[in-house]
């Protein structure tokens, strides 16, 4: 029987997702303006990888068996922060960020999957 706690770690890792999911989908198919919502958008994601790496420490005695699947989140997720910092130096260049922005995406759609394959079940079975 899952716990309470992980439960809650795993509705939480959704709700995330899929609110990170609606605000690139917003930016491309709403055609938000890009510069002025990758900034938000990008702070956003900091911060939730952040809160991510934090419960990955969290979880790692509880389950020692996906210590390498957390090892290829925080991996991916150093990625996703060289993506970000690229971002910003085409922002700060007054660039244009859309081809990085859809390497974001496409790294981000790739990464949310995977995080919901293998850490989801884990924690709700």
């Amino acid at each position: 029987m899952p716990s309470a706690r992980n439960q809650a770690i795993a509705a939480q890792l959704l709700a995330a997702h899929e609110g990170l999911r609606e605000e690139m989908r917003r930016v491309r198919v709403e055609g938000r303006p890009l510069l002025t919502h990758c900034v938000s958008f990008c702070d956003h994601l900091r911060e939730h990888h952040t809160n991510e790496d934090r419960g990955f420490a969290m979880l790692d005695p509880d389950f020692p068996e996906l210590a390498t699947v957390f090892e290829r989140f925080r991996r991916e997720h150093r990625v996703v922060a060289e993506i970000l910092s690229a971002l910003n130096g085409i922002i700060a260049a007054g660039g244009d960020i859309t081809a990085e922005f859809d390497r974001l995406t496409k790294e981000l759609d790739e990464h949310f999957a995977a995080e919901e394959a293998y850490l989801v079940p884990a924690l709700t079975s």
